[in-house]
Order: structure tokens, then C-alpha cells, then sequence
């Protein structure tokens, strides 16, 4: 961060994976949290530079899926692209196959799915919009957010609805 406070425009962070935890148990901790810790240690390194710290540029990756028909019909549109990407990125991080073998969404348990879901943000713009404003809430006016809602294996048709349904909630926050 101090780096970035020095010498950047902004800060860029990955809210798809979370590095610091992912290698060792294959899962995400809350985004809001890593959100919010990532916002204070940034503000923290710029003010220790003479840098702005009111309105910073935060720039936010996520990956998801909007669904006119809500979050259960996006999430049956997702989960085998979604574990796909997770399969990888397990092997990426070099975590032990055995440990991502049962990452397929037909072995998967109640409980898994549930936490998988939670990785991603899925549903109606109306259903996510509650999400986008609580991001505004913590980062502020300079919050950008890139979201990914194309994932290997599904289908265009179903990827430009998300991405029609997404300019909805852009509409909104603007």
C-alpha cells in the first residue's frame, strides 16, 4: 500500500479471490470486510504521503451472474463455470488436488454450495443493488467497480442478459 500511495492513481483490488487465505483453505473471507481493511490501510498509506484521503480511486473487481429470475436461477446458470475457475485457481495456488476434487457441483455439499454462492454476487439488479450501495458506503465517491459475469462455458445469450441487467444497477448508482 505505501507503494501504491507514492505512485499510483488508485488501487486495484481482486475481490474474486482472496489471496491471503485462498492457498491455504481454498475459500474467500468476506468481501466487505477485505473491502473495508484494504480501504483503511490505503487512506492510512496516503495520508502518510500528503496524498487525498477523502475521495481516493478504489477500483474493485467482482464475478457473478444477474438473473431477471434471481439468484437460484443464476447460481444454476454458474456453479459448474464458477468451480471450474475455483478448480484452477487451486491448482494455481498450489494447493493439493485432493483438496479440490470434490470441487464439482454434483459432490458438493448444502453447506459448500451456500459457501460458494457467497462468492460470487448473484440474483435481480434489485436484489444486489442493497450490495453495490454498501460498496459506495465504505470506499466512496472514488469506488469502480469491474464486475465478470462471463465464465467459461456459458452461454452469450445468458451472459448479455447479466450484463443488460447489470447497466440497470449502474443506472441506479450513478
Amino acid at each position: 500500500m505505501d507503494r501504491v500511495a507514492r505512485r499510483a492513481d488508485g488501487f486495484i483490488m481482486d475481490g474474486g479471490t482472496d489471496s491471503a487465505v485462498f492457498g491455504t483453505s481454498g475459500h474467500n473471507r468476506d468481501l466487505f470486510e477485505r473491502v473495508a481493511a484494504a480501504v483503511s490501510a490505503h487512506r492510512t498509506a496516503l495520508a502518510r504521503h500528503g496524498r487525498d484521503t477523502e475521495a481516493p480511486r478504489f477500483y474493485l473487481t467482482l464475478g457473478g451472474l444477474l438473473s431477471p429470475r434471481g439468484a437460484d436461477d443464476a447460481w444454476d446458470s454458474l456453479q459448474h463455470a464458477y468451480m471450474y475457475t475455483r478448480r484452477v485457481y487451486g491448482e494455481w495456488y498450489g494447493l493439493d488436488p485432493g483438496d479440490y476434487a470434490d470441487w464439482y457441483p454434483e459432490r458438493m455439499t448444502a453447506e459448500e454450495h451456500a459457501r460458494r454462492r457467497g462468492e460470487v454476487w448473484l440474483g435481480t439488479p434489485e436484489e444486489l443493488l442493497g450490495r453495490f450501495r454498501r460498496l459506495g458506503e465504505i470506499v466512496g465517491p472514488g469506488l469502480h467497480v469491474m464486475f465478470r459475469c462471463k465464465y467459461p462455458g456459458i452461454p452469450d445469450d445468458v451472459t448479455c442478459e447479466s450484463i443488460a441487467l447489470l447497466g440497470t444497477i449502474r443506472d441506479h448508482v450513478r
